[in-house]
């Protein structure tokens, strides 16, 4: 059993760090699945297809999940205050967007671009939480704000549920918009960390195909008879762990899988 963490007291800019991580969370896990409910009530609204109205929601996970491995690093290169507030600037933006949408095609790609803010809020945002907290308390700051984002990964259905009946399915997005407000204040209120052994280089070709990847099977499981999309798959999955094993600063360190497979 791990030794439980001494209790130490955190300095203001470590709390104004949990605050902003914590409402950022919250906001990202909120918007993940509070429209999956909400949308019989988009498609109606937006005049949208059966096929195209899922991927109001499909877009913005596949956004978020693809890009974290490059949001991780650029926190790393540029610092985690800086992109952290640039996702949350992107993030409420397009909220604000999605909220205004007139169309489905308009409300997806604002979705999508969505997802990269919340690509970009969350790895950045607990790097720069864990960097906050003084030495002996990171665990109980970081599941604090993990406890933060978990009530909206419950409550999101529910709440996503009412408002789009008894008010409106725009009023899921308007609720996030001062929540990222509030948060991007704590944000400039915290301390500025970066990786001082991340080098100064940018691992393009590994990033275009991790994001690739999820992209194409994404579309191959919506059309299963379309095979061309899965070969695209294992093509730049190829690339990836190609280009991964040439970077001299590689997204994903593939011996860390190594590590594991020792284990077994």
């Amino acid at each position: 059993m791990p030794k439980p963490e001494p209790h130490s007291h955190l300095d203001v800019q470590a709390r104004w760090a949990l605050t902003a991580v914590a409402l950022a969370a919250f906001c990202v896990q909120l918007d993940s699945f509070a429209l999956n409910p909400a949308l019989p009530v988009v498609r109606e609204a937006l005049h949208g297809s059966a096929t195209a109205t899922p991927w109001v929601v499909s877009g913005y996970l596949l956004a978020a999940g693809s890009l974290m491995p490059l949001a991780g690093r650029l926190g790393d290169l540029y610092g985690r205050r800086r992109m952290l507030t640039a996702g949350l600037v992107l993030f409420g933006v397009t909220a604000v967007l999605c909220a205004l949408a007139p169309s489905l095609p308009l409300l997806v790609a604002a979705r999508v671009v969505q997802g990269a803010g919340g690509a970009l809020i969350m790895p950045v945002g607990l790097a720069l939480l864990t960097h906050a907290c003084p030495v002996g308390c990171g665990r109980r700051v970081m599941g604090r704000a993990l406890g933060v984002a978990g009530l909206a990964s419950v409550c999101g259905p529910f709440i996503g549920g009412v408002l789009a009946r008894s008010v409106s399915w725009r009023a899921v997005f308007w609720l996030t918009v001062p929540l990222v407000a509030v948060a991007a204040l704590g944000v400039r209120r915290a301390a500025e960390s970066r990786d001082p052994d991340a080098g100064s280089s940018l691992d393009i070709v590994g990033a275009v195909a991790a994001t690739g990847v999820p992209a194409c099977l994404a579309r191959w499981l919506e059309h299963v008879a379309a095979w061309g999309w899965a070969v695209g798959a294992v093509l730049l999955g190829a690339l990836f762990v190609r280009a991964e094993r040439r970077s001299p600063a590689p997204l994903v360190d593939l011996t860390l899988f190594r590590t594991a497979r020792m284990w077994h």
